[in-house]
């Protein structure tokens, strides 16, 4: 093979080049910190790198969530331990009021304290964090408990929902952050509830409720509160079976899976007239929240109100207090506010049950997070002592390169003379 001055040359430069490049090269990385600035330098690491990136800030988000999650529940924790406090301190006024020796004007005083008590339940069934309403369900910008009144009748009315929001704290890790007041406050309406405890304890009154299935066909069912009857409505069961068992409609009747209200569903099939509950004698269907009509079939209907919220437990030790009615107190109410104690537990036990799985997952996260960071590291970080060596070894190959290239391309025609 002939080589020529030219292809000395031609290589000469090009190895000078090839240096000048990687030192370039490991300039930038140096002064940059990373081995990895762009696609073409090592496309595997740089997908990798990629890939650990985009899970970091799944976990990210994961961190943000737990956050919040934690601050919600430490804030129903603390709220639901005033209330309990609150309830304690209305249970130790009971027993006092349940005293058979306390005279009238006595137990007056007392109640006006516990006015103050059932007050500062509802402020608290209230309160708030960053604007979010704690109770309210799903519906966080709604107070969630407002003072109504029934005719003369005061109740607490509950505005916000049933709904509960899980975030995911985790790869497939979801926590639930709040709990509804619907279920703290109002224990559900189950079968064997009596119809006197609806509406807030209210009651339903005796009444003819007509019901009409799809095919036109109509019966009635009558809603008898006298207890001497032997055919007595006493509870929401005893509702539903005198719907279910008529035999002339075919309509199933049902509590919903919250427990706050009835379905009715037209059996049918078919669809010549509407379904209809309506009144025809009193207004026990509206108060049963069943008075509707529906071409769907179905007649979900609204929330009944069980009484011993504890809302209502409270005010009615209040007047009881104010009425000297001490066998009320003794009788009923005292056992009363301990299942309120026992419901406001039970719903501090979960807050901290999701607090401690929190703690569990966001432990795991940190786990993998520093797994994650450190194969980033190894993909994408650089070792600077480790490039400087090398840069110092391409400066020397450098170094020797131009001085052989020096001598090679001094040769001119007066070296051959």
């Amino acid at each position: 093979m002939r080589v020529t001055p030219n292809t000395m040359r031609y290589e000469a430069l090009y190895r000078i080049n090839w240096q000048l490049e990687n030192m370039r090269d490991l300039t930038d990385q140096i002064s940059s910190g990373k081995a990895l600035r762009r696609p073409s330098d090592n496309p595997v690491d740089m997908a990798m790198a990629m890939r650990y990136r985009s899970r970091l800030a799944d976990y990210n988000t994961f961190d943000e969530n737990i956050y919040q999650t934690r601050t919600f529940l430490q804030e129903v924790d603390m709220q639901l331990g005033k209330m309990n406090d609150l309830v304690r301190k209305a249970r130790d006024i009971a027993v006092q009021g349940a005293n058979g020796t306390y005279e009238e004007h006595s137990r007056e005083a007392i109640g006006f304290e516990v006015e103050q008590i059932y007050e500062e339940l509802v402020r608290t069934a209230n309160s708030s964090i960053d604007g979010r309403y704690i109770f309210s369900g799903n519906k966080t910008s709604t107070v969630p408990f407002t003072v109504g009144y029934d005719g003369n009748d005061e109740v607490i009315l509950y505005k916000g929902d049933n709904g509960i929001r899980s975030l995911e704290v985790g790869e497939n890790a979801y926590v639930e952050e709040n709990i509804p007041g619907s279920e703290l406050f109002y224990p559900p309406v189950t079968r064997s509830t009596t119809l006197g405890n609806l509406r807030n304890g209210l009651g339903i009154e005796a009444g003819t409720i007509r019901i009409t299935d799809g095919s036109g066909a109509a019966t009635t069912i009558n809603i008898i509160t006298n207890p001497l009857d032997p055919n007595v409505t006493e509870t929401v069961g005893d509702v539903i079976d005198l719907i279910n068992n008529d035999g002339v409609v075919d309509v199933y009747a049902e509590l919903n899976k919250e427990g706050t209200g009835l379905i009715l569903t037209d059996q049918s099939g078919a669809t010549a007239s509407p379904f209809k509950i309506e009144d025809t004698a009193g207004s026990s269907a509206a108060q049963l929240g069943i008075l509707r009509e529906s071409m769907s079939g179905q007649i979900v209907g609204k929330p009944m109100d069980n009484k011993e919220s504890i809302f209502i437990v409270i005010r009615r030790l209040r007047d009881a207090l104010f009425n000297n009615n001490d066998q009320e107190i003794y009788e009923e109410l005292i056992g009363d506010i301990t299942e309120v104690q026992r419901t406001l537990l039970t719903g501090r036990a979960k807050a901290g049950t999701r607090s401690r799985t929190l703690e569990t997952v966001d432990s795991n996260n940190k786990s993998i997070q520093i797994h994650l960071e450190e194969q980033l590291f190894k993909r994408e970080d650089l070792d600077v002592s480790e490039a400087v060596m090398e840069l110092k070894q391409h400066e020397t190959v450098y170094q020797m390169a131009l001085a052989s290239a020096a001598r090679t391309l001094q040769t001119t025609l007066l070296n051959y003379i």
